[in-house]
Order: structure tokens, then sequence, then C-alpha cells
């Protein structure tokens, strides 16, 4: 707990941005394992997809206040459509659509589950890119850390859609 307001005043002096805290936290390997830590605490056990507990997790331990609260029976912390709902309409973090304007700490989410429409299929944090050109982009998700994962999709992951970003 004492890390958590000790990494808050660094944020708070510093003048970062949300994204940019994001990034700076969970980036860091042993944070990343932390995250783990806490989604073991809450997520239900069986289910096959996690990527909404991961980020929501990182967002809370950097001091932005994500409920577990349900929003039409479905919890912002669990679900990418009430989860990106929140992020826009409560803490107004702004969608954006091209691809070129990403950044460090970005919250990407893909195109929809199919049969699920307004819900991304993945949602996860973009840490840079390992080949631009390529639309291939450095990821930090439930699926791994700081891994390859191309933006343009291919038969095993699904296709960049929009990225949020937090107003500074």
């Amino acid at each position: 707990m004492r890390y958590v307001f000790m990494l808050l005043a660094f944020y708070l002096l510093t003048g970062m941005g949300p994204n940019q805290k994001l990034y700076e936290f969970y980036s860091v390997e042993s944070n990343y394992l932390r995250v783990e830590q806490e989604v073991i605490k809450f997520y239900p056990p069986n289910k096959y997809n996690g990527c909404v507990a991961y980020i929501s997790t990182a967002t809370r331990l950097i001091g932005i206040d994500i409920p577990f609260t349900k929003v039409n029976g479905e919890s912002i912390s669990l679900v990418t459509k009430p989860f990106s709902d929140y992020l826009v309409k409560s803490l107004s973090w702004i969608r954006i659509e091209d691809m070129n304007k990403l950044m460090n700490g970005d919250v990407i989410f893909t195109l929809d589950e199919p049969g699920w429409p307004g819900y991304p299929a993945h949602v996860m944090m973009f840490a840079g890119w390992h080949d631009e050109l390529s639309r291939v982009a450095v990821i930090i998700d439930n699926q791994g850390f700081k891994y390859q994962r191309p933006l343009m999709g291919n038969v095993r992951y699904s296709a960049f859609k929009y990225f949020l970003r937090a107003p500074k």
C-alpha cells in the first residue's frame, strides 16, 4: 500500500498524464506480475479471457477509479463494452481511430467479437512499435508482457479498431 502512495505522489509531482502513468507502471515486469496477482483475487474462476480485468486493475493501481460495479448487468472491470464506455462517458477519455496517433500507454480496443456488435474482442495497452511499417506493436495484456502483436489482425489476433486516451 505504501508503494501505491509513493507512486501516486511521483505521478502528481511529475505531471504525467494518465496514459503515460499507465505505461510507466504497467511496462515494468514486477508491476505486471502485481496486476496478475490482484486479478486472481477477483476474477471469476474458469473464465477464458481476462483482458479487461488486467487493464482495469493496472489503471486502478495508478490511481484511476475503475469500479467493480455493473452497468446493465455487465461488470465495468470485466467486459470490454462497459469498460470502454466508462472511460469515455465517465472519465472523458478520447476515442481515436487513427492508428498512426498511437502513443505508449494508449488503451487499444480491437474489432468487435463476432456476433456481439459493440463489444470489442480484446483490449490491451500499447507499449511501442516493434515494426511500425508492418503494424506490429509491442503489447501488454492478459496474454503476455511486452509481446509482439499485429494490429492489422490475422488468424490468431483480432484487428485494431480504436484506442482511448485520457485528457491531460
